[in-house]
């Protein structure tokens, strides 16, 4: 089931409560898609959308959208390690690989990429979880300014087909 964290059109939240243990009765895999809406747990005035969050088998979420990073800083999260490793992993005859080591080929779909983790790490370290929640506090704060000002000129609630 994949279910919406701050939807990217509209700023929806799935009532992710409510569907989840749906969808655990019908033995159903769990995905977030939290492009926006995962780093509303940051924030004491929004966590109550992503409420039971942490019940979902995976996250899906992109650094660029409010950590400034580079557009590639994508991240996902799978709470089944065995699962994610079997889906991710490549082998082949001439590629080594030491079992007590963890190698980025069995987790990530691209074996040669830069340290993408570096800018992430960087500005979680520098925002904190305070940092973070007034960022989005403060952006949640303009995209509703917006649209009640908008709202309020003349003509904007009539539709003309």
């Amino acid at each position: 089931m994949l279910l919406q964290a701050g939807d990217i059109n509209i700023g929806a939240y799935d009532p992710l409560e409510l569907l989840i243990p749906t969808a655990r009765r019908y033995g159903a895999w769990v995905h977030i898609d939290g492009a926006f809406g995962l780093c509303a747990a940051a924030s004491p005035r929004y966590r109550r959308l992503v409420k039971g969050v942490e019940a979902a088998d995976s996250w899906a979420t992109d650094g660029h959208k409010w950590l400034n990073v580079p557009f590639d800083c994508g991240f996902a999260f799978i709470a089944d390690t065995a699962a994610h490793s079997a889906a991710m992993s490549h082998r082949a005859a001439y590629l080594t690989h030491a079992a007590d080591a963890r190698d980025q080929i069995d987790w990530n779909p691209e074996w040669s990429r830069r340290a993408r983790g570096f800018p992430t790490y960087a500005a979680l370290r520098q925002l904190g979880q305070e940092g973070i929640a007034s960022l989005v506090e403060r952006c949640c704060q303009h995209a509703h300014s917006l649209v009640t000002r908008i709202g309020r000129l003349p003509g904007a609630g009539e539709m003309t087909l």
